[in-house]
């Protein structure tokens, strides 16, 4: 006859199992699962034209960020780790529409410095004269 297996054995077999899981994922998100640290931006052209002429934008920035241009329909993944000191800051998308107008939209509302912090970008449309209409979301 084969002895029955307490309740408590049970549970303390489930709470090992549940805790090692949850060891795994932290261990494996430690070290592979955030491989960008610091300010992460996706800017995402979803129109039918390549994007050009975009920048970021932060006070205390040494030179503003000059993104390449963006195909349609792609992203461009950009990692910013600030050197210069500064205690609270914003970023802005910046760029100058056809008729030379600059045009700024705000990415990041609030990081300060060793904040990891992650937001898209979507470019949803762009007009004739080049004004662009942005779909900003944080990422948390």
């Amino acid at each position: 006859m084969s002895m029955p297996i307490s309740k408590n054995r049970i549970v303390l077999f489930l709470i090992t199992i549940a805790l090692i899981v949850i060891l795994a994922y932290q261990f494996i998100y430690m070290f592979f699962g955030n491989d960008s640290k610091g300010i992460n931006i996706f800017i995402k052209n979803e129109t039918l034209a390549e994007i050009s002429g975009l920048k970021i934008v932060f006070d205390n920035n040494i030179k503003d960020i000059q993104i390449p241009n963006i195909p349609t329909r792609k992203t461009y993944k950009l990692n910013i780790n600030p050197v210069e000191e500064f205690s609270e800051n914003s970023a802005c998308v910046e760029y100058r529409d056809r008729l030379g107008k600059s045009h700024k939209e705000i990415a990041i509302g609030y990081f300060e410095k060793g904040y990891n912090v992650s937001t898209t970008i979507t470019i949803m449309s762009i007009d004739s004269e080049g004004k662009m209409n942005f779909k900003i979301k944080r990422n948390f």
